[in-house]
Formats: structure tokens, C-alpha cells, sequence
């Protein structure tokens, strides 16, 4: 296992092709990242690039207005995005993957991971780490339409057992060129449910990996969680996703933590800002951002419904909403 101070978090990860992307990722959150979380998000200068969530690829490749329309909410931000594809025909996929290099973004990330039951009921997501030779035919079709340009893996660390990691890795990527492999240490059974082998599974991925970057994902919801994956597991680089929902200051407050001195972490609850950053911007243009179940669904991923804050919003008409301001609690 690598020995790597925290700091190294802070060391910029080349992508292939140009440029460089941050360490500490920002995953891609299906539902979620929606114009108006995009916006806020940029705003406040919580993340340094975007991973979208999935783009699902089956009948034929969208329309390049189609495409544009996709990524519009991050580009829209100034920062790097990298667009996260998913399906099981590799033609199709490297094709996507080719229109999208020429609208200008930083790469291409291919989803071997959801475990939804209709994406795995489809044959795509996190049911294709049961075929990883096909999984291995998507990678390669992207890297042959996309020469030259950055290309990477979303994986769990198996679909029934993470037993079934190391067949899974040598056959879908040994030899290939990835600019990293993003790891969620549960496998697809086990959807979010809790378990206590994660670092324990993250050690064996990065050595698995050999010199591709391995960066964990899973149940990183604070600054200390991540010290003690990166301290556990020598990967690479954390991937945060729900923890970003919890504490939209997560980012800010990993890179303090190694160091980063330019980073000033905010006194009070990063939910609070970041809740009425989100109201600033809808009361700016109410017809493009102000949506009442956006809001709704936000506050329920980062309170929860029994929080006092939840309990106001329900009561409120959406003139009220509009002109309401959360007062830390």
C-alpha cells in the first residue's frame, strides 16, 4: 500500500488529453443535480469539476441538441465536466462518447456500477460486472472512438460478492489505459446497506488496480471519513456523493483538512448557506429555478423529513417559500 501523506489529496490528478481534475471528486448523483443545485453549487465554490450522473445509451445515440441540453446545467458553470455514460452496446456508447468529445468536455466516465433495479433489470449499470468481458468491449470501443482523450470506470466490487473483484478487474480493465477507476466498496446486492468490509475491499481494488488511480467511494460523510479511507486503503483520491448532500461544504472541508490554505471552511451549517444560496438564485429567476418539489426533495436529503426545517417548508405557500430564509439551528 502506498505510503501517501493526506496531502497528496491535494496533488491534481492529469487527465489524458489535457488538464487536470481534483482529488476529492464530487460523484454523480442522479436526480439530483438538477440547473438549480448545478448553479449553487458553482456559486458558493464547492467543487473544482463535475462528473454528470448517467446518460443512458440503448436505442441510438441523441441528437447533438439532445447532448447539449444534457450537460447544459454544468457547462453553464465554468468548470470541467466529464460526462458519465452507461449502457451495453458498445457501438452505440463509443459513438455518444464521440459527440460529446466534440461539445467540448474533459472525458468520458462509463457507469459499470448502478444497482438500480430497472437499470440491472435492462442489462446495464451494475448488472454488467457480471459480464466483464463485455464491460471490457465498452472500454475499448470508447478509447478506439476516442483517441487520446480521458476515459474512466465507475465499479462496485462485485455484483453478488465482492469475492468476485479480482475476476472481474483483470478482465475488464488489466491493460487498458483508464485516467482512474471510481470505487463504491459495495457490491450490487447489497445496494447502500451497511457493511463493514469497505476498507478491507478498497485495499485489495487498489492493488488490484496496479497503476491505474483508485478513487474509494462509499460513506464518506465527513473529513475524518475520508482521513481514515485514504489512511486505510492507500487509494488515490475519495469520491463523495451523499455526503456532498449532508454537508455541502464537504469538499472545502477535506481539502482544509490536508491543508490547503487558500480553503476557509464557513462557521455554522454549510446546509444553511448552501439552502439559501439555493433561494437567492430562484428568487433571482423564479420561471428557470424555482421548482417546490427541487426544494422539497433537497431539504429531505439533507435534514430529513422529521427536522424542524422540513417541518416549516411543508407549511409554507410558495410566496412564503420564495421569501424565506433558514436561520441556523
Amino acid at each position: 500500500m502506498p505510503d501517501r501523506p493526506f496531502q497528496y489529496l491535494l496533488h491534481p490528478l492529469p487527465l489524458t488529453g489535457g488538464g487536470t481534475v481534483s482529488r476529492i471528486m464530487p460523484g454523480p448523483m442522479e436526480g439530483i443535480m438538477h440547473p438549480l443545485f448545478c448553479k449553487a453549487v458553482s456559486e458558493l465554490g464547492l467543487i473544482d469539476f463535475w462528473i454528470t450522473p448517467f446518460l443512458r445509451i440503448s436505442t441510438d445515440v441523441p441528437r447533438d441538441s439532445r447532448l447539449r441540453h444534457f450537460i447544459l446545467p454544468f457547462t453553464e458553470t465554468g468548470l470541467p465536466v466529464i460526462v458519465q455514460l452507461m449502457g451495453n452496446n458498445p457501438e452505440l456508447i463509443a459513438a455518444a462518447a464521440a459527440r460529446f468529445r466534440k461539445l467540448g468536455v474533459a472525458g468520458i466516465n462509463l457507469n459499470f456500477a448502478c444497482p438500480s433495479k430497472q437499470v440491472i433489470s435492462s442489462g446495464a449499470g451494475g448488472s454488467l460486472l457480471r459480464k466483464p468481458e463485455l464491460m471490457r468491449q465498452i472500454i475499448e470501443q470508447v478509447a478506439s472512438a476516442c483517441p487520446g482523450f480521458s476515459l474512466s470506470v465507475k465499479l462496485r466490487t462485485g455484483y453478488d460478492d465482492s469475492a468476485e473483484m479480482e475476476r472481474i478487474l483483470e478482465r475488464a480493465v488489466s491493460g487498458v489505459k483508464l485516467d482512474f477507476i471510481a470505487m463504491h466498496f459495495r457490491t450490487v446486492k447489497e445496494m447502500y446497506r451497511k457493511t463493514d468490509q469497505g476498507f478491507e475491499r478498497i485495499v485489495r481494488a487498489v492493488k488490484l488496480a496496479g497503476d491505474i488511480p483508485l478513487i474509494a467511494n462509499g460513506d464518506i460523510f465527513s473529513a475524518e471519513d475520508a482521513t481514515a479511507m485514504f489512511r486505510a486503503t492507500g487509494c488515490a483520491g475519495i469520491m463523495i456523493a451523499r455526503g456532498l448532500l449532508k454537508n455541502p461544504f464537504l469538499s472545502r472541508h477535506i481539502r482544509q483538512t490536508c491543508g490547503d490554505a487558500d480553503i476557509r471552511t464557513t462557521t455554522g451549517d454549510g446546509r444553511t448557506i448552501f439552502f439559501n444560496k439555493l433561494l437567492d438564485i430562484a428568487r433571482r429567476d423564479p420561471g428557470k429555478y424555482w421548482s417546490r418539489p427541487q426544494f422539497m426533495e433537497l431539504a429531505n436529503y439533507m435534514w430529513g423529513s422529521s427536522h424542524p426545517c422540513f417541518e416549516v417548508f411543508k407549511q409554507l405557500s410558495d410566496k412564503e417559500f420564495l421569501s424565506y430564509s433558514v436561520v441556523e439551528q
